[in-house]
């Protein structure tokens, strides 16, 4: 059984201690074999074969002590627990040790309502981030998680980045301990955080961070480097915030009355770090200490620019001299510093003096940090970010541009611009390279990252975001840069995820579909926003119907609008018209022009012609509107092509087709109206808009005009011409259509052909979730079978296809039991033709189906063709019923 603690990975053995240790074994051997007189027989056999083994044995004892004293040097700077005696097991952990706000009050634990799930997903994942302001009692949670749940697992808390890092490269190995990152924005200079995955399949680690830095490090400006990618790789965080009804309730009996009070005021973390007192102090110094107000306020600016520490002391003056009139004294500045970090009830100050490796530095308590961003006195002071310059280290300096950046004021870009030149770090370099996209220069921009690209996997996902824009844009592909975003997903970059599903989509390589899906789920895991959406909807696009729709509801919930939207598209595709109203809610969502579309469509949908009429206005006023926000190059004709299905569901065939005239090249516009047109018995002007939008990229449009060519025009070859187009393109109904035709040729050479396609149907249908065309493909399958005579395959087709009731399959499932002649087979039959007869009472006869799928079912009468259409395309749904009268 492994044991906790560290243990070094890479101890050579000495010579010497060898040669030592086989110097006492030898001793040993002599001592019992010859000195011993009287010793008992079994002695001298053990002696005599166990002598050999113990300069191993001894080795063993003695490469531990070198493994120790060469490991000291190297643990002193890694983890003052490990100096002088083992790590602390989690159930010994104290509230000091792990960095719990001292108290104004001792409180035993009140278990917090996320704690039993907070446990579950942290035995489950092996990491977890708690995140909420300050004092919320982040750190309680994860120690008593901790001590709870991991009570037998030592416990390291890394002083740094730094630290956790050469742990892990110094080949220290680290076993069966909870690795505990406190302030987890301390951990996130470290750029990549790959290397972590190694080291969580023996251990388990736990991180707090605080809401605002949370906010900060997940900004998604297209300027700030990308490489802050520790936060994502916890997943899912759990969130704790005020304190709740239940939770107070179960503190009470440890408060006064008016320590209750405050609590539900502050809550109780809050009350019992000191909360209420250093707001009252901070209040004071606000208007009776400007000084020392001041001085708070420098220090928490200082700390929002990503500097290791606070201001160093001895800049203090300078530095106080851009925010008050004068410049203090020395003597001020000190007299301000007694007050400022003189201990409220003995527990917690204003602001504090410590010292790091640059002396002495100022740290405001985060309880006041959040305190002033809520007043609004948190501001980046561009004097104060050229003092930290000054003083900067590479690393800082790549913050340092950061933090310009997302200040977003006049002078940011050229403040940026100054630290990232002054830093070698790479988090610079591809800050660096986004200016210059801004700025056109892309042909620098790829200087500047293609010789950091192969080691450094933030500069591989900047340099694939260069290549891409110097192709045409996002929309463009590049082979080298899909390469670059996988080389940068592996070393679980989320954007580089994200953009690596995105770039092997573009790519038109067949057979990809794993792949996407695969970089979609690891951006998701990764916690990239948007990656559920995205992947809900290439699912749609793919046929997986539903697997996408769990996913789009999961989007649609945490907030993203876009999944909002396919989610609403996905249930008008469905024909579930209420649902997409419920999902789609405020009909202009912000005023995006796919949502008033979409909410236009479901009006028309739900209502009569007066509705159609209201859609139709609603969209003519988005297209009218001068001010709204086009989304891409095509959303507008995506709008276009909206409002030619309105006119059409309102029988306005002359609006359509002017508004087709000025935008020819719409594909889906030409396929309704080929589809209308057809409907109202003019097949031959149908036939020309269904062959425009096959050539714009409609393929369902395949099936359709093999109908057309086989039922009107009476041309086989080229109805089998259009159903193999479609069939090649994935077209679940011409794959059906096309078996059925080969099939009625009743050409025993055929029959595999056939079979092929029927299988080919059934697949697709699986895919797209398909009920009708899987069964009936099952039930075609079995009369293949039979033909071919393999009737194990035939009982077994259409014993799936009758489970999927279709009343044939039952009833020739009935028949292949009686021929079996056994009793039990009797009985089944009996039982399937119970089931075909109680089917039939429920399925009124209304002609023979001789081709069905989700896009088309086509029905044969005496002397009509009726053909059901249902178009599921991704602009919405189109349900049309029209017939072709033919000679008898």
């Amino acid at each position: 059984m492994l044991r906790s603690g560290f243990k070094r990975a890479d101890i050579a053995r000495s010579g010497a201690s060898t040669s030592i240790a086989v110097g006492i074994a030898v001793v040993i051997g002599v001592v019992v074999v010859t000195r011993w007189k009287d010793a008992p027989a079994w002695l001298i056999v053990v002696a005599l074969v166990a002598s050999p083994a113990v300069p191993f044995v001894v080795q063993a004892f003695m490469d531990a002590a070198a493994a120790r004293a060469t490991g000291r040097s190297a643990m002193r700077e890694l983890a003052p627990h490990s100096l002088d005696r083992k790590l602390p097991y989690a159930r010994d952990f104290t509230l000091a040790e792990a960095s719990v706000h001292p108290s104004i009050k001792d409180v035993r634990y009140v278990q917090r309502d996320v704690h039993d799930e907070a446990l579950a997903r942290l035995r489950k994942n092996k990491r977890l981030l708690i995140v909420g302001p300050a004092m919320a009692g982040k750190t309680r949670l994860g120690l008593e998680l901790a001590r709870t749940g991991l009570p037998k697992y030592r416990v390291w808390k890394p002083p740094n980045a730094e630290a956790l890092f050469r742990a892990v490269s110094a080949g220290i190995a680290i076993q069966k301990t909870v690795i505990w990152l406190d302030d987890l924005e301390n951990f996130s200079r470290i750029g990549s955080v790959s290397y972590l995955d190694g080291i969580v399949s023996d251990n388990f680690c736990i991180a707090t961070i605080r809401s605002a830095e949370l906010d900060r490090l997940t900004a998604s400006d297209e300027g700030k480097p990308d490489g802050f990618d520790l936060v994502p790789w916890f997943g899912d965080p759990i969130w704790i915030g005020r304190w709740s009804v239940d939770e107070l309730e179960r503190a009470t009996e440890q408060l006064t009355e008016s320590e209750t009070d405050r609590a539900k005021e502050y809550g109780l973390g809050a009350m019992l770090g000191g909360g209420p007192l250093l707001e009252r102090r901070l209040r004071v110094a606000q208007s009776d200490r400007p000084l020392e107000y001041q001085i708070v306020r420098l220090t928490a600016d200082w700390q929002s620019l990503g500097m290791r520490s606070g201001p160093p002391r001895p800049l203090l003056a300078q530095a106080l001299s851009l925010y008050l009139k004068s410049t203090p004294t020395e003597p001020e500045i000190d007299e301000a510093m007694a007050w400022l970090t003189k201990k409220i009830s003995r527990t917690v100050a204003l602001v504090e003096e410590v010292s790091d490796e640059s002396g002495t530095v100022l740290l405001a308590n985060e309880y006041v940090e959040e305190l002033l961003g809520e007043w609004d006195e948190l501001r980046q002071v561009p004097e104060v970010w050229d003092v930290a310059f000054e003083i900067a280290d590479s690393e800082e300096l790549a913050s340092l541009g950061t933090a310009a950046i997302l200040d977003g004021s006049d002078t940011a870009e050229d403040r940026a611009r100054r630290a990232w030149q002054a830093s070698s770090h790479p988090l610079a370099k591809s800050g660096l390279a986004s200016l210059l996209w801004s700025e056109g220069r892309l042909d620098e921009a790829e200087a500047l990252l293609r010789p950091l690209a192969e080691s450094e996997p933030i500069a591989a996902h900047h340099l694939a975001i260069t290549l891409e824009k110097k192709a045409g844009g996002t929309d463009s592909y590049s082979e080298e840069a899909e390469r670059l975003y996988r080389q940068a997903a592996e070393h679980n970059l989320p954007a580089a995820a994200f953009n690596a599903a995105r770039s092997t989509l573009r790519s038109g390589r067949p057979n990809v579909e794993a792949d996407v899906e695969r970089y979609f789920r690891q951006a998701m895991r990764l916690g990239y926003p948007g990656a559920a959406g995205a992947l809900g909807s290439y699912l749609v696009a793919v046929g997986r119907h539903g697997e996408a729709l769990p996913l789009l509801e999961q989007a649609a919930d945490s907030g993203d609008v876009d999944a909002r939207m396919d989610l609403a598209q996905w249930h008008l595709n469905f024909g579930e018209v209420d649902e997409a109203v419920e999902v789609l809610g405020d009909a202009s969502l912000g005023g995006i022009p796919r949502a008033i579309s979409l909410s236009a469509l479901a009006l028309a949908v739900r209502g009569d012609q007066a509705s159609v009429a209201e859609a139709i206005e609603q969209v003519r006023a988005l297209l009218d509107d001068p001010e709204a926000e086009w989304e891409g190059e095509d959303s507008r004709d995506r709008v276009v092509e909206r409002l030619v299905q309105l006119h059409l569901m309102g029988d306005d065939l002359a609006s359509a087709l002017g508004i087709l005239t000025d935008h020819p090249d719409l594909p889906y516009a030409n396929y309704w109206v080929g589809t209308y047109l057809v409907e109202h018995e003019n097949a031959d002007g149908g036939r020309k808009f269904l062959e425009l939008a096959f050539d714009l990229g409609v393929k369902r449009a395949a099936n359709q005009l093999g109908a057309l060519a086989m039922l009107v025009d009476r041309d086989e070859v080229q109805a089998e011409a259009w159903l193999w187009n479609g069939a090649l393109s994935d077209d679940l109904g011409s794959m059906s259509s096309l078996a059925n035709l080969i099939w009625n040729r009743d050409d025993e050479s055929l029959y595999r052909e056939a079979e092929y396609w029927w299988e080919q149907a059934l697949a697709r249908a699986k895919i797209e979730h398909d009920a009708d065309v899987s069964g009936a493909s099952m039930a075609n399958l079995a009369v293949v079978a039979e033909a071919l005579g393999d009737p194990d395959k035939a009982m077994f087709m259409h014993l799936a296809a009758a489970k999927a009731g279709r009343v044939t399959a039952m009833n020739n499932l009935a028949d292949m039991l009686m021929e079996t002649g056994t009793v039990r087979g009797k009985i089944e039959a009996r039982r399937w033709r119970r089931h075909a007869r109680k089917a039939l009472r429920t399925q009124p006869s209304a002609g023979h189906v001789i081709s069905a799928s989700n896009s088309a079912v086509i029905v044969m009468h005496d002397d009509r063709i009726e053909i059901l259409q249902t178009h599921q395309s991704p602009e919405g749904p189109t349900i049309t019923t029209f017939g072709i009268n033919v000679d008898p």
